[in-house]
């Protein structure tokens, strides 16, 4: 048995096996990296200082326009500022669209069913400190619905505290809202 050619090749395969292991941490790290910015990109929270417009106690929701046209099965991003006056600096304030009113001024949905809704806006919740307002990236979709949905609604957005389920917590303080102007097209 050649000793010197054992140790040669047993030294070659810690080489490898040290050079294979920081490949596959580099990898690993890049992927990661992907993923948390792609996350951020979509649908995020945006610094204070990269907002054009700022909400204040006296507009506390501002949407960067207020009205937005989406194709029907299509989505628009929007950015929208919110103030906080009136929440813990620790609590997590989230966007809801509450309802929507047609031209003729009837409901879009039926009251308190959201989940029948054809237009919707997400966005991630964040902790938003006391006297400030924050960034949200929001995402404002409507359904692929009939000719029937189609058309110019007023959607009335709520700012409030969500709880660990991501639903709207009904405690004082009264969550904020505003109104945009949807228009779903062809």
């Amino acid at each position: 048995m050649n000793k010197k050619g054992s140790i040669q090749l047993g030294i070659n395969a810690i080489v490898v096996l040290i050079i294979a292991l920081a490949v596959l941490g580099i990898a690993l790290s890049f992927i990661m990296g992907l993923f948390r910015e792609s996350r951020e990109t979509y649908l995020g929270i945006i610094d204070r200082s990269d907002l054009d417009f700022h909400a204040d106690s006296i507009k506390p929701i501002m949407f960067e326009s207020d009205d937005v046209s989406v194709k029907a099965g299509k989505e628009e991003r929007m950015v929208v500022s919110v103030y906080n006056e009136w929440f813990d600096a620790s609590a997590n304030i989230n966007l809801e669209m509450i309802s929507c009113v047609d031209s003729k001024g009837e409901d879009a949905w039926p009251p308190n069913q959201p989940d029948l809704a054809f237009i919707s806006l997400v966005a991630l919740g964040q902790p938003i400190p006391s006297g400030t307002d924050s960034g949200f990236k929001t995402i404002v979709s409507a359904a692929d619905a009939g000719s029937d949905e189609r058309g110019t609604y007023i959607c009335t957005v709520q700012a409030g505290e969500w709880d660990n389920y991501l639903k709207m917590v009904n405690s004082e303080p009264t969550p904020i809202s505003t109104q945009i102007i949807v228009t779903i097209t062809p």
